[in-house]
């Protein structure tokens, strides 16, 4: 089959869609003996940038360490490179922090002899906006509207008469990164330079020569003249001018993000020994009003797949074809066992639809019913498992926001698979203009943070959220707050003991699953894995705050059983005398 496991929106389903830019720069060594400046620029393929963005970055060498020029040329060749390799579901933060911490950890890790330092600064262009990387003094500035302005703070200090950087690469262990973003606009116009020629050219005069020059042009020939006008001004130092501008952006408004959404057509309900693409219908998998779901074998290759088509019911609804055309390329990220692998359809075909590998098993929601009142030793393999996906996708800066029963499958051999991944968020996807915002929470209203569903905001704690009502309800039976999706102020939400529903449960457990499923994300556990270590030996800090708490909380039980004592020896007290 022809679909791209690494697209991640098919160019049939939506365009992919990156601002237009001019690049242009130069260098030269001025006055010293050796260039220890460097810069470097990559638009990238037009997959790539869809999710990473397009890259300028400036590097400076400190001429004080021995491998200054080296340190630059690998500071902004190394970044390029490997902030394209980053997972492409990452944000752009994490992307270029992970990076810079690898290559000044390399830095680091030279000789004595050998000491790599430099500064530097990057602007990554994606979709309506610029994020700024900086450090030391080398500069980001931004021409707009015929005014200059700075975007990005120099990292030095005054030392007697000369000034001293307070930050480089390769300086500290512990490397701070300012990072900032603003949103673009037609023309604007970056200016990334090093100190040989910000520091000999004002503000003033770099508008005036900026101003003098044509909208559209060369770039290069503009940057060798603001290099030439620095070296005139009495610059001694390395000179470097890497210009990129805006020529245009990307479509946003809502009409044309639908017309994208609306190019594949919604197939028809199928029906066994029909066919879709040369995907045979063997048998109806699950039919609701939201998709319908069959077992299908590719004629050409004989495999099997699960495969899932929208409901005609959203035909009309773009929100719900923006997220089914995401879940396609989500399920695609994935290598761990615990979570379900999808692909898209291929991509000449004019329906949507997408692959999932079959899973032979059952729901967790059918678990649950057929083990009314399972033991932790039965519970505990399974939230194991879900844990370890759950920590997959974080590593991938993902958010399931959709956990609950019906979502973990278990098969034959007590594997479990987290599947359903519509309403799953990416860090990459949020950063992009070309989306549509969501007007209500995700997920199902018993499972789902209360974050969630009164400032429609989640991350790796509200998966923790979902996961800890499903071991509160898979232990007991119930829900740990009863009637919340009617409540709207968190106040109002009022958790239940668990030995309230079953005392032969450990005594302990209940503080597990009530920090679990906290109703703000700060009372919950900081890791999944903390979360884990809990349920299989509990902390002496647990313990601790068990004991902390009233009887009432930590066991409602034995208060009723004391207070109904105290007032039958209260009522045998007054009937004697």
């Amino acid at each position: 089959m022809s679909a791209n496991p690494d697209h991640p929106l098919t160019e049939r389903a939506v365009p992919l869609r990156d601002p237009k830019l001019s690049l242009g720069g130069h260098s030269i060594a001025g006055l010293k003996p050796e260039n220890q400046d460097a810069f470097a620029a990559r638009a990238g393929d037009p997959v790539q940038s869809y999710y990473k963005g397009q890259i300028a970055a400036l590097a400076d060498g400190v001429s004080s360490a021995s491998h200054a020029a080296a340190a630059a040329q690998l500071a902004v060749c190394d970044f390029i490179c490997d902030f394209q390799d980053t997972p492409p579901s990452w944000s752009t933060g994490r992307s270029a922090a992970k990076v810079l911490d690898g290559i000044n950890r390399f830095m680091l890790s030279r000789s004595a002899e050998q000491q790599w330092l430099t500064t530097f600064s990057a602007v990554i262009l994606k979709s309506h906006t610029a994020f700024l990387l900086q450090v030391g003094d080398s500069r980001i500035a931004r021409l707009r509207d015929g005014k200059l302005e700075i975007l990005t703070q120099s990292h030095q200090r005054q030392l007697g008469q000369r000034q001293v950087l307070t930050r480089a690469l390769g300086a500290d262990p512990h490397l701070e990164v300012d990072l900032s973003q603003t949103e673009l606009e037609v023309n604007d116009l970056f200016l990334l330079t090093s100190d040989g020629v910000h520091d000999f050219i004002s503000s003033q005069a770099f508008e005036k020569l900026l101003a003098d020059a044509p909208l559209q042009t060369d770039l290069e020939r503009l940057s060798r003249t603001l290099v030439k006008q620095a070296l005139a001004n009495g610059s001694d130092d390395n000179l470097s001018c890497l210009l990129v501008r805006v020529d245009a952006l990307p479509d946003s408004d809502r009409a044309s993000l639908d017309q994208a959404l609306y190019q594949r057509r919604i197939p028809p309900v199928l029906k066994p020994g029909q066919k879709l693409d040369g995907f045979e219908i063997l048998e109806v998998l699950h039919a609701s009003p939201r998709s319908h779901l069959y077992r299908a074998r590719d004629s050409a290759t004989g495999q099997e797949w699960a495969l899932k088509a929208p409901s005609a019911n959203f035909e009309d609804d773009p929100l719900y074809l923006q997220a089914f055309i995401h879940e396609a390329w989500i399920g695609s990220q994935f290598r761990h066992p615990n979570l379900m692998k999808t692909q898209p359809a291929p991509a000449d075909s004019p329906f949507l639809y997408l692959l999932c590998e079959p899973i032979e098993g059952q729901s967790l929601r059918q678990w649950m019913q057929d083990h009314p009142k399972p033991s932790l030793a039965q519970c505990r393999p399974i939230l194991t498992q879900a844990v370890s996906a759950l920590r997959a996708m974080q590593r991938l800066d993902m958010v399931h926001r959709d956990l609950k029963p019906e979502n973990l499958m278990i098969d034959h051999q007590g594997q479990l698979k987290l599947v359903d991944f519509g309403a799953t968020a990416v860090a990459s996807l949020s950063e992009r203009a070309d989306r549509l915002d969501e007007e209500c929470a995700q997920g199902s209203a018993h499972y789902t943070a209360p974050e969630s569903i009164l400032a429609l905001s989640a991350d790796h704690r509200s998966d923790q959220f979902s996961l800890g009502v499903i071991a509160y309800e898979m232990l007991t039976g119930e829900l740990p707050y009863p009637g919340k999706a009617s409540k709207q102020k968190r106040e109002e939400w009022r958790y239940l003991n668990v030995q309230q529903h079953r005392s032969d449960l450990p005594y302990w457990l209940d503080e597990v699953l009530r920090r679990a499923v906290g109703v703000s994300p700060e009372q919950r556990y900081p890791a999944f894995s903390d979360l884990l270590t809990d349920l299989t030996q509990p902390s002496p800090a647990l313990l601790q705050a068990r004991q902390a708490r009233p009887l009432l909380q930590r066991d409602p039980v034995r208060f009723w059983q004391w207070l109904a004592l105290g007032l039958g020896l209260l009522n045998l007290v007054q009937w004697l005398s």
